[in-house]
């Protein structure tokens, strides 16, 4: 289901293979390698929470929220997605309305939230009205944003319903959130 995922390791099992590393120790890492917070910390970690999957990635620009999303979305299956989304402040104008008309375009419901740690030289209320501008073009009327990762969760979770699903992108409260998740019940699932 996770077309970026295939992409992505075929160009790290060729580029292996032409620098000389034998076909079956590719083959061996390929078969061995899971997306969970040891293996790949923040790249499409699952978390299932009472009956609810929660993903935890750093989708930073449009095209890999729309990636991200498009797989939730197959995971979802009949169940609700939901996403908190947000980047840091460098990124241009047509990237944050980008992410906002992709998270309305692809879930549920959608949320803008803060990344106060990244901001870089743009403030909170800039990269709100950008997201939401993107949201607007997709057809959103909301205007409900998260102060932050851990507000984000905790909202999304509560929101749900046993077989949703809920997509936070993360950048800087991931210890937090696997915290949260673990004392909720949760365990990281593949």
């Amino acid at each position: 289901m996770a077309r970026f995922n295939v992409a992505n390791v075929m160009a790290a099992a060729s580029a292996a293979l032409a620098t000389g590393i034998p076909a079956e120790v590719v083959a061996a890492a390929l078969r061995t390698f899971r997306p969970d917070s040891m293996s790949s910390s923040g790249r499409f970690n699952c978390w299932q929470v009472d009956d609810r999957l929660v993903i935890l990635d750093m989708a930073h620009n449009t095209e890999s929220l729309r990636e991200l999303l498009t797989t939730a979305r197959h995971l979802a299956g009949r169940g609700r997605l939901r996403v908190a989304f947000g980047t840091a402040g460098d990124r241009e104008d047509e990237v944050l309305q980008g992410m906002g008309f992709a998270a309305v375009d692809l879930a549920d419901e959608a949320f803008p939230v803060d990344k106060p740690g990244y901001l870089r030289d743009r403030t909170a209320e800039e990269m709100r009205a950008q997201f939401l501008a993107g949201m607007a073009v997709a057809g959103s009327t909301s205007a409900r944003c998260f102060d932050s990762e851990l507000d984000a969760l905790n909202a999304l979770v509560e929101r749900s319903a046993p077989g949703d699903v809920a997509v936070i992108t993360i950048a800087e409260q991931l210890p937090v959130l696997q915290q949260w998740l673990r004392e909720s019940g949760g365990a990281e699932v593949d």
